[in-house]
C-alpha cells in the first residue's frame, strides 16, 4: 500500500465521521424543535388516559373452551361473559359488529415468534387495550389406550407445531393443521384412530375425553410464554399503561429503519419488539409494528410520536396499554 492510498483511506474515514456527525446533529436539532412544539397529542391520542375498560361486559375469543385464549380471557376479564369463535379474525368480526366490546388474541410467543394473522388483523383498525403473558404447556394427547409410540399423525394449530417442532421432529410426526388447538381433540375424538394426536392444552384434552400420553412438549418447557392482548374498535390509553405499539411505514431509502430507532433511543425509549409486514399494493415495501416501554402519556414518547407523525410516511398508534 503506498502513501497515497493510505491517506485516502483515512480522507475516506474522516468524511463517513464528518458526514454521521452531521446527521446526528441535524436529527436532535430536529427533536428540540419537536419538544418545542407544546403538548398537544399527537397522532389522534385522545388529551389523557381513559379507564374505558371497565365498561367491558362481554368479550369474544377464538377458539373454543379449554383454549389458550379462553385462560388469557379469563384473566384479563374474569367478570365478562365470553364468547367463542372459530377462528381470530371470525373473534374480531365480532367486535366490529359491536356484539361485544374487547376480543382476545394471542400476539406472540417465546418460541414459535409473532403471530402473522393476528397482526394482519391489527392492520384492519383494531387498538390493543390491554396485555397478559400465558405460560404455555402443550400436551400430547390421544385416545384412551393409544401409546406414543401409536402416534403418526399430530393435530394442532401450525403456531403449536412450531412451538413443539423438536418432539415432532424426533417422532416423525406428520403435521395436520386445525384452527385452534382447541379444536384438535375434537378432530381426534371424531376420527377414532389411536395413530392420530392432539398437541392442546390439558384443558382442551380432558373436556374432550382424550388420555395425556406426555404432559408437556414444548421445545422449551419451562420458559413457552404467550402474549394475548385484548383489541377494541377504538384507541384506550389506559392510565397502567407500560406498553406502546405503533405501526409505522418507512420511507424506502437507506437508513430509514435506524433512523427510527436513533429516535427512541435518544429518548431514553426502549424497543421490546419490532414486527416487520410487506405494504399491501407496495412490493418490497414494509411496514414496522412497534413494542415501546413507557408509561401511559410519557412526555418523551409523546415527543417521539410527534416527530415521526412528520417525518414519516404513515404513523398510527396501536395501543398504549398495560397487564391485565
Amino acid at each position: 500500500m503506498n502513501e497515497n492510498s493510505m491517506d485516502n483511506g483515512q480522507t475516506d474515514a474522516a468524511r463517513r465521521e464528518d458526514a454521521a456527525r452531521t446527521r446526528t446533529e441535524e436529527r436532535l436539532a430536529r427533536e428540540r424543535r419537536y419538544d418545542a412544539a407544546g403538548a398537544v397529542p399527537p397522532c389522534g391520542l385522545p388529551p389523557a388516559a381513559d379507564g374505558g375498560l371497565a365498561e367491558v361486559r362481554r368479550i369474544s375469543y377464538g377458539g373454543t373452551a379449554g383454549s389458550f385464549s379462553e385462560m388469557a380471557a379469563k384473566r384479563m376479564f374474569p367478570a365478562a361473559e365470553r364468547v367463542a369463535r372459530r377462528t381470530f379474525p371470525e373473534a374480531c368480526d365480532e367486535l366490529e359488529a359491536g356484539g361485544c366490546g374487547a376480543a382476545v388474541l394471542p400476539l406472540r410467543n417465546t418460541t414459535g415468534g409473532a403471530v402473522d394473522t393476528v397482526y394482519r388483523l391489527l392492520e384492519r383498525g383494531l387498538s390493543i387495550a390491554r396485555f397478559t403473558d400465558l405460560y404455555v404447556e402443550h400436551c400430547l394427547a390421544a385416545l384412551p389406550g393409544a401409546r406414543t409410540e401409536d402416534v403418526r399423525t399430530v393435530v394442532s394449530h401450525p403456531q403449536a407445531f412450531a412451538q413443539c417442532s423438536k418432539a415432532i421432529g424426533q417422532h416423525g410426526w406428520r403435521m395436520e393443521p386445525a384452527d385452534n388447538t382447541a379444536f384438535a381433540p375434537g378432530i381426534v375424538r371424531a376420527a377414532g384412530d389411536p395413530s392420530k394426536a392432539a398437541i392442546c392444552s390439558r384443558e382442551a384434552a380432558a373436556l374432550n375425553g382424550l388420555a395425556v400420553l406426555a404432559p408437556n412438549i414444548c421445545d422449551t418447557p419451562r420458559s413457552d410464554i404467550t402474549r394475548f392482548v385484548a383489541v377494541t374498535r377504538g384507541l384506550i390509553v389506559t392510565p397502567d399503561a407500560s406498553r406502546l405499539s405503533v405501526l409505522v411505514h418507512l420511507a424506502h431509502r437507506t437508513g430509514a429503519l435506524a433512523d427510527v430507532l436513533d429516535v427512541l433511543a435518544d429518548r431514553g425509549l426502549n424497543l421490546s419488539a419490532i414486527a416487520a409486514r410487506p405494504v399491501p399494493e407496495k412490493p418490497w415495501e414494509y411496514s414496522f409494528f412497534l413494542d415501546i416501554e413507557a408509561p401511559a402519556m410519557a412526555p418523551s414518547a409523546l415527543a417521539a410520536l410527534r416527530q415521526f407523525g412528520e417525518e414519516l410516511p404513515m404513523v398510527r398508534v396501536v395501543g398504549w396499554y398495560g397487564e391485565g
